[in-house]
């Protein structure tokens, strides 16, 4: 019975066998197989969302600073 527990654990073949286990992790995303690196750099940028912002269109740009605009406009002439 322990014999057969003992080389029911040896065949799993654990990392202190002496092979190495490559690291592999998932995106949060999408779910995704990805490197250390960049795992990291995914990681990051969830944690920091402000520091990458992504880009915006020149169309919805102009557009929201018109609005923004007009949102000041407004404030001094009232009609």
């Amino acid at each position: 019975m322990a014999l057969a527990l003992l080389l029911l654990l040896w065949a799993q073949a654990p990392a202190w066998a002496g092979e190495p286990t490559p690291l592999t992790f998932t995106s949060r995303l999408d779910g995704r197989p990805l490197s250390p690196s960049e795992y990291a750099l995914e990681r990051e940028r969830l944690q920091n969302p402000d520091r990458d912002p992504p880009p915006v269109a020149a169309e919805l740009q102009e557009v929201v600073t018109l609005l923004r605009l007009r949102k000041v406009l407004r404030s001094w002439v009232p009609f």
